[in-house]
Parts: structure tokens; C-alpha cells; sequence
């Protein structure tokens, strides 16, 4: 199910929504992408478009803005990085994870 405007649609993201985001899609990048939007989106309990928006600014910080969207966080930023650097993730899981190629 769909939600138009979910409990936190005002609220911005914070890092740790952000790392939760990250670390959720990589891990499960091997499933559906709907499966993996509808599960964020209830743990943040954001609507499914917001995720599907994160998902395009997360694209444009792998791809330094040549896909995805323009609309940079600072927090997106730090989360990438922070997982980063936890995790050690081959670059390739990112670009799967997030569509890259």
C-alpha cells in the first residue's frame, strides 16, 4: 500500500535515517526495488514517493549529478560516507543498489 503523506512526510532526514536507507538497499539489492521501497518506508514511515526520491539523490551523488536528481543533502552525504566507511561495500554493490549502471 501507498501512502500519500506518511507520519514524517514534514520531518527532514536525519543521518541516521539516511544510513538506514543506505544500508537497507544495499543490503537487500538482490529483491525488488518495490519490495525494498515498501520496507523503508514503513521502518521511517515516509511515503513510498519519498523514498523513491532518495533513491534519485542518492543516484546523483554516485554519479556526481549526471543522473538522478540535482537536490543534495548534506545528510545523504554524511550517511554514504559513514557507511562507506563502516562497511568497506565494494562500489559495485552501490551502483547496483542504487541503479548506477
Amino acid at each position: 500500500m501507498k501512502t500519500k503523506k506518511a507520519k514524517n512526510h514534514y520531518e527532514d532526514w536525519n543521518v541516521s535515517d539516511c544510513y538506514y536507507f543506505i544500508s537497507t538497499s544495499v543490503e537487500n539489492r538482490q529483491r525488488s526495488e518495490e519490495m525494498i521501497t515498501e520496507k523503508i518506508a514503513t521502518h521511517l514511515d515516509r511515503s513510498y514517493d519519498a523514498i523513491v526520491c532518495r533513491r534519485k539523490e542518492v543516484l546523483g551523488i554516485l554519479t556526481n549529478k549526471e543522473k538522478g536528481i540535482h537536490n543534495i543533502t548534506p545528510n545523504m552525504v554524511e550517511a554514504l560516507k559513514q557507511y562507506r566507511a563502516d562497511t568497506n561495500v565494494p562500489q559495485r554493490h552501490l551502483d547496483i543498489a542504487f541503479d548506477v549502471i
